[in-house]
């Protein structure tokens, strides 16, 4: 799997169907499951390295611009509701993937796209 075919798949997603995950994702699927294991592998290394890449403080600061501060300790941001809103930045593709991952004040605040990791 390399960066075009995996950017490919997330192209494929059917947003037309917002509001059913399954339903959005379902294009993807179906191509995911035709997939040899080693290739859904080298997906999922890719989702986790774009994700990981997204886990800073600058771009937490700016996901909850208004909401709460990751330098302060006692604001309580969920590790896990952090990640869903990453999902959102992928899901949205490379080019606005690549424009927030420089630019963390793009970065859409008050959305997650859960089902991304399922």
């Amino acid at each position: 799997m390399d960066e075009a075919r995996f950017w490919a798949l997330i192209a494929s997603f059917d947003w037309e169907r917002a509001g059913d995950d399954d339903a959005v994702l379902a294009p993807a699927s179906r191509v995911l499951q035709e997939l040899p294991p080693q290739e859904v592998v080298a997906f999922e290394d890719l989702l986790a390295t774009k994700l990981y890449a997204l886990d800073t403080r600058e771009h937490a600061r700016w996901c909850y611009q208004g909401e709460a501060d990751p330098d302060n300790g006692d604001d309580y941001i969920s590790a896990d509701d952090f990640l869903y809103a990453r999902c959102v930045v992928v899901a949205n593709g490379r080019d606005f993937y690549e424009g927030v991952l420089a630019d963390p004040s793009r970065f859409p605040t008050g959305m997650e796209f859960e089902s991304l990791l399922y």
